[in-house]
């Protein structure tokens, strides 16, 4: 890993890092000492001396979620969605989101630079957040009775004024793996033309030792070997989102079961496929470019 990049992709990914962890998340606000005792004590003084220093309106529940977005108070209102990205039910959700973004950033960072990394987080995020989701409808529709459902404080769900608030960056997550899932894509394709071409180079030279041989081809084969891996585990992830999403459609239509809390599984896939075409149709045009420039110099020589 080069240190010169990976100082740059710090640099890059503090304004979403700092937006993550300086909106204190609801659970600092209502049984937040339960929530803590699963950090060490290191953890726990760092979010405290730091929401020590922050401005006391800024430390206040109702303001906070005021921040949440509401698509039936709020319509399609892109600040709103925008806010409710760094807002979380609790540090364990926030913290996954965090450090989910941290580690899908760097490989988008790499290929692609700063501000089509944060654009795309950011706009996957409001496109998966806006679009109608499977219990923004069920719960807005009245089809699920009130009395039979009893979510505590973490929940951003009402079903008795049948109202649902929006909060976290998944779906910029997501995004961020959607991104990662075309790059991988991209590495496999390149490592087996590389591959061929090498094959293509050993049948025309024949001075090549047996060695540097064999050291070529294990090389491409075990790039070629993780990048399968990492495409695997990416699909089994997007699948495991959609086996969710209808698990979760299930329970509501059964309305027999008492959710703790609601996730957008839907939500989630949504964001993928936004950050996947984008990371796609950026592809597609820069290759383009390239062929274009290529065939004037050609033309020109």
């Amino acid at each position: 890993m080069n240190l010169l990049t990976l100082h740059d992709f710090l640099l890059s990914i503090a304004p979403l890092t700092l937006c993550h962890i300086c909106i204190p998340p609801l659970s600092f606000f209502s049984n937040y000492n339960s929530d803590f005792l699963i950090f060490d004590p290191f953890v726990r003084n760092f979010f405290l001396e730091l929401y020590s220093i922050l401005p006391r309106d800024w430390m206040n529940e109702s303001f906070i979620r005021s921040l949440m977005y509401n698509p039936e108070k709020h319509g399609i209102n892109i600040l709103q969605v925008l806010t409710a990205m760094f807002v979380h039910a609790d540090y364990r959700h926030m913290l996954k989101n965090l450090s989910s973004t941290i580690s899908l950033g760097y490989s988008v960072h790499k290929e692609f630079g700063q501000f089509f990394m944060n654009s795309t987080f950011l706009i996957g995020g409001v496109i998966s957040s806006i679009s109608p989701d499977e219990v923004t409808k069920f719960i807005a529709s009245g089809l699920i009775e009130p009395e039979k459902k009893s979510l505590d404080w973490k929940s951003i769900a009402s079903f008795t004024t049948r109202q649902v608030f929006h909060c976290g960056s998944s779906g910029g997550v997501f995004a961020l793996l959607g991104c990662n899932f075309v790059i991988v894509g991209k590495k496999i394709f390149e490592s087996v033309e590389e591959f061929k071409r090498f094959q293509r180079q050993q049948r025309s030279v024949q001075s090549v030792s047996l060695a540097n041989q064999t050291n070529q081809e294990t090389r491409l084969w075990i790039k070629i070997h993780q990048s399968l891996l990492s495409l695997f585990s990416m699909t089994l992830c997007v699948l495991n989102e959609y086996a969710s999403a209808k698990a979760q459609s299930s329970i509501l239509r059964s309305n027999v079961l008492v959710p703790r809390a609601l996730i957008g599984h839907d939500t989630h896939l949504k964001g993928f496929f936004v950050g996947a075409s984008i990371t796609a149709g950026c592809l597609y045009f820069r290759y383009r470019l390239v062929n274009s420039i290529r065939s004037n110099r050609f033309r020109r020589n």
